[in-house]
């Protein structure tokens, strides 16, 4: 299958479907977007372990992790990871 041409991804306790079906569907598409993986070092639903799985099927990978559980942490070393990785590609953000 074919992706559509994305200039990035963010994704927060991502991971691969289940389906191995879908999975390897992923893992052949090997996205060449820029991609940045957050996931919670505590979260049970969705363990570093699989959010990892799924980082290593695309080409260009960054990751952010927080002590947290499964949610999109709030805090000022977040937010400026979030903001630096967006200006890459979107150019100067406004604080």
């Amino acid at each position: 299958g074919q992706y559509p041409q994305f200039r990035f991804a963010i994704l927060i306790g991502g991971f691969l479907p289940r389906d191995d079906v879908y999975a390897e569907i992923v893992k052949g598409g090997r996205p060449k977007c820029r991609s940045l993986h957050v996931m919670g070092l505590t979260d049970e639903l969705v363990p570093p372990s699989r959010s990892i799985e799924l980082m290593e099927c695309f080409e260009v990978s960054e990751v952010f992790e927080h002590p947290g559980r499964h949610g999109v942490p709030c805090n000022a070393e977040f937010r400026n990871k979030l903001k630096s990785f967006l200006a890459e590609d979107c150019g100067q953000l406004q604080s």
